[in-house]
């Protein structure tokens, strides 16, 4: 097969029409892809796929996986005891 008969072939397809449509295509699906900007894990999606939102309407509650609260009612006789620790590492 000459290049010219394989020239024909792809552009007699619309091979390299439906390859830049596509990469178009792509290139609009990243501008509507929303990233947290942090890493955690999705606690509540407040949409669904394909829904139209407004900008500035909240899509999801994220939690972080990094950072915890910890709450715990001590009773007060046992308050001096007590101490404020800043880290604590959580094994898996």
């Amino acid at each position: 097969m000459t290049s010219e008969r394989v020239r024909y072939f792809i552009y007699g397809r619309g091979i390299p029409s439906a390859h830049y449509r596509i990469r178009a295509q792509e290139t609009t699906l990243d501008d509507y892809t929303v990233r947290a900007p942090f890493s955690g894990q999705l606690v509540s999606a407040s949409v669904e796929p394909g829904t139209y939102v407004q900008p500035g309407a909240p899509l999801a509650t994220l939690s972080r996986t990094d950072v915890f609260e910890f709450r715990a009612a001590i009773p007060e006789s046992e308050a001096n005891r007590m101490a404020v620790v800043r880290l604590f590492h959580c094994p898996n």
